[in-house]
């Protein structure tokens, strides 16, 4: 339970798939992306390994990183280069959220060159960091609540989602070719009892299309997508199904699992510490001695 509610904030610090269209539409060269994630991505996945494993192996334990150091020269290099870190993260996603509210707010400047447009987007952007700096602060248990943010919406639209669109489109595709040369594909597609397992059985829809039609629609329709979606899974290598199965999996159980945990520490912290936005009183943490010092 512990872990997979850690697992949570690991599902969120991996699902940047939502940002990456949002990127490639704020670049002038948007075919350059994937050269640029060549190199972002690998060094992402290392160098957040890299630190969380040496965290852990230096006894970090499962307390904050920089909390569990103790106070020096070293605390300050690491709370320096994490404050580089967080700057950067915040700058990238940033500029993908300003562009989008300034596009909803005065769209005929959203592209401009001018000092009015550069205005009304620099006004927004101080805007979206005060209401950060404000909400941070002011919620105890912030950590908790980027798990569960994590775990409810970074999993499905990081991993479900397009998972489930690779699939219909994959399947729409040898569909499509199927039909065109009316011939079946080299794949493997679904057959008539692993359609009727999962998507339902066509007794079932003929006895809802005459009770109501749009009921029937519904029916029919999310059978078809359901049938597309399996021929598409079908038609992969096994490994990739074996490893869309296990994401799903993983992804769900965080979902349910590391959310729960999450949210039961945040009910503990807030008898501790009090709800957001709450004033009250907190002791102040005891001042760290110098080695040496008299008692």
């Amino acid at each position: 339970m512990v872990i997979l509610g850690a697992a949570t904030n690991v599902v969120y610090s991996y699902a940047g798939q939502w940002m990456y269209f949002e990127l490639m539409d704020t670049m002038s060269a948007p075919e350059d992306f994937p050269k640029s994630f060549c190199i972002a991505g690998p060094f992402m996945l290392a160098t957040y390994l890299a630190v969380a494993c040496m965290g852990y192996g230096f006894g970090s334990g499962s307390g904050d990183l920089i909390a569990g150091m103790p106070h020096g020269p070293m605390l300050q290099a690491a709370a320096a280069m994490l404050f580089v870190h967080v700057l950067i993260v915040y700058l990238i996603k940033s500029v993908v959220l300003v562009h989008y509210l300034h596009g909803c707010w005065k769209p005929e400047q959203v592209d401009s060159r001018g000092l009015r447009s550069y205005m009304q987007h620099g006004g927004l952007g101080v805007l979206l960091l005060l209401l950060g700096f404000v909400v941070s602060n002011m919620i105890p248990f912030f950590s908790q609540l980027l798990g569960i943010i994590g775990g409810l919406f970074a999993g499905p639209i990081g991993f479900l989602f397009p998972i489930t669109f690779f699939l219909l489109a994959r399947g729409r595709e040898i569909l499509m070719e199927t039909e065109e040369h009316d011939n079946l594909p080299t794949q493997r597609e679904a057959s008539p009892e692993e359609v009727v397992a999962i998507c339902g059985n066509d007794d079932a829809q003929e006895e809802g299309t005459e009770t109501s039609s749009s009921a029937s629609y519904e029916s029919v329709l999310g059978s078809e997508r359901c049938r597309i979606l399996m021929v598409g899974f079908n038609s992969l290598p096994y490994w990739e199904q074996i490893t869309i199965v296990a994401t799903v999996i993983f992804i769900v159980t965080t979902m349910v699992f590391g959310v729960a945990d999450e949210v039961l520490q945040v009910m503990e912290m807030w008898d501790r510490l009090g709800a957001p936005f709450q004033c009250h009183h907190l002791e102040p943490p005891s001042r760290p001695t110098c080695p040496g010092s008299a008692g």
